[in-house]
């Protein structure tokens, strides 16, 4: 699956108006998840409404314990539906308006992991914008949903309907290969809106929080949407190119799947959002219980991580396809399994 097309009514007018006379497959069928893939996605291409996900959920709720995390290689049932759903189908077109075929691209990697991962960086968070306040000071932390009061107005070119995303700096970070100080990871911890702009403050609705940790204090910056690669196929990697993981984060007692990383090599060795590279277990020698003779076992993966950020000199990603065989953990040696043809 590469991309879906709606059509699009190319002219000055109030509204468009949508039949309602369409028909989706009436058999059901599989999907085989890739990254990038998610449960709106999918309902949008298979039952032609993206609304209809929790269908696909229903089908598969073995495989789904939560619906915002499904993971590369799963195979999903995409349930028939025989009911009227709404298509793109477009009627009573005035003369003289054009009305265009338009692809939307797919994403290679998941918008809403690569928003939720942090990067590492030698520039500290110094003379940025900082939650200054919020409403119910009864509560230690602030979550989706609340106000609070930021500050930066007019006076740093702050705009109300802005989107705001909120950082915190933490662990500092070594090469695990060299010792050489690489900098500190800063986390990504939710994403605001202007609702209000004063001169010198502005007063925000924090939108989503990607954990319940916002305090005052946490630094406020641009959010810039990221460049992800599109409607790209993933072939198999003709470079050799190998890194270590620096840390892993966003789990508590066992790394599992979404856990995010962070690797020593970055766009310098030529590492590019998408890329997926293999979690190496060293090679081992063992001895043949039967016969005594030693046997050595190659290099093989314990699990897979796909890069979301690129800097310099490092990288960040996420692990998905933890196959058990091995404990995953900083100073495991990576390499690149595959990318992008754009």
């Amino acid at each position: 699956m590469q991309k879906w097309r709606f059509f699009l009514l190319i002219a000055i007018l109030p509204a468009c108006i949508w039949s309602e006379s369409f028909s989706i497959h009436t058999q059901p069928r599989y999907h085989i998840v890739s990254p990038g893939d998610c449960l709106w996605n999918l309902s949008h291409y298979y039952l032609g409404n993206p609304y209809k996900w929790p269908m696909i959920w229903e089908a598969n709720k073995p495989q789904i314990r939560d619906p915002h995390w499904i993971y590369p290689g799963q195979k999903f049932l995409i349930p028939a539906i025989t009911d009227i759903v709404s298509s793109p189908e477009l009627f009573d077109v005035p003369p003289g308006v054009q009305v265009s075929l338009v692809d939307i691209a797919k994403p290679v990697v998941a918008y809403e992991l690569a928003y939720r991962c942090g990067y590492i960086s030698r520039e500290r968070l110094t003379g940025r914008m900082h939650i200054v306040d919020y409403y119910d000071r009864e509560v230690p932390q602030l979550t989706s949903g609340f106000q609070c009061y930021i500050d930066a107005g007019s006076n740093k070119g702050i705009s109300e309907g802005q989107m705001l995303i909120i950082l915190r700096e933490s662990y500092s970070v070594n090469d695990p290969m060299t010792g050489r100080d690489l900098g500190k990871i800063v986390h990504p911890l939710g994403v605001l809106k202007v609702l209000e702009v004063k001169d010198a403050v502005s007063r925000c609705l924090i939108q989503e929080t990607y954990d319940n940790s916002v305090v005052l204090g946490d630094v406020i910056s641009e959010f810039v949407m990221s460049e992800l690669p599109t409607n790209a196929d993933m072939q198999l990697a003709q470079t050799d190119l190998t890194g270590y993981i620096i840390r892993i984060t966003n789990y508590v007692g066992t790394i599992k799947n979404t856990s995010f990383v962070y690797l020593n090599i970055g766009s310098n060795t030529g590492v590019e959002v998408g890329d997926v590279f293999e979690i190496l277990i060293p090679a081992e020698t063992v001895t043949n219980p039967a016969t005594g003779a030693r046997v050595t076992i190659p290099e093989r993966p314990s699990g897979y991580v796909q890069i979301l950020n690129v800097q310099n000199e490092t990288s960040s990603g996420y692990i998905f396809g933890i196959n058990g065989i091995s404990e995953i953990k900083a100073g495991d040696k990576i390499k690149l399994l595959c990318r992008a043809n754009l």
